[in-house]
């Protein structure tokens, strides 16, 4: 069931839905006690029931909580509430690379200096990753957040391999 705006989730307080996919939702809450913004992903109720998308689910907190690297999204909790599978993740405030591209004012696209920009840490975060022995095997625009000041952070590593 969606949460709306107000709603807890746990000690979260919803603010709004930020997007959705196949397995999750994924929702920007506040977390009171650190007094914080963070995103919180919620599996779908019709795959709770399904040991192998729980099983998914669950590697994907685990393996993520467990990268460092300022270019993949961390996690900082996972549990079940109310028989919703979760995880807790920072709250990335610039939106998607594939909202940007979208806005991108010139036929061509971003201009060779901003796409370096990019690149460049994403390909460091996904060597890090692969070195750690986990590959993302969906990297998309979609999956890739930025920052207020533009810097690209790794997300959605749900069809990860280790």
């Amino acid at each position: 069931m969606e949460k709306q705006a107000g709603e807890t989730f746990g000690r979260y307080l919803i603010r709004e839905v930020v997007g959705a996919g196949g397995m999750a939702t994924v929702y920007r809450a506040h977390d009171p006690v650190l007094e914080r913004e963070v995103a919180i992903k919620v599996l779908h109720p019709h795959l709770a029931r399904d040991e192998a998308s729980v099983g998914r689910f669950r590697h994907e907190a685990r393996a993520v909580a467990a990268l460092r690297h300022p270019n993949i999204v961390r996690v900082y909790d996972a549990g079940v509430e109310n028989d919703q599978h979760f995880m807790v993740m920072e709250f990335i405030d610039g939106g998607t690379l594939a909202a940007r591209l979208r806005g991108a004012e010139t036929a061509t696209g971003l201009p060779g200096e901003q796409v370096l920009r990019l690149v460049l840490p994403l390909c460091a975060a996904i060597d890090y990753a692969a070195g750690e022995g986990m590959v993302h095997r969906d990297v998309k625009p979609s999956n890739i957040m930025l920052t207020r000041s533009g810097d690209p952070v790794l997300t959605d590593y749900g069809i990860s391999a280790c």
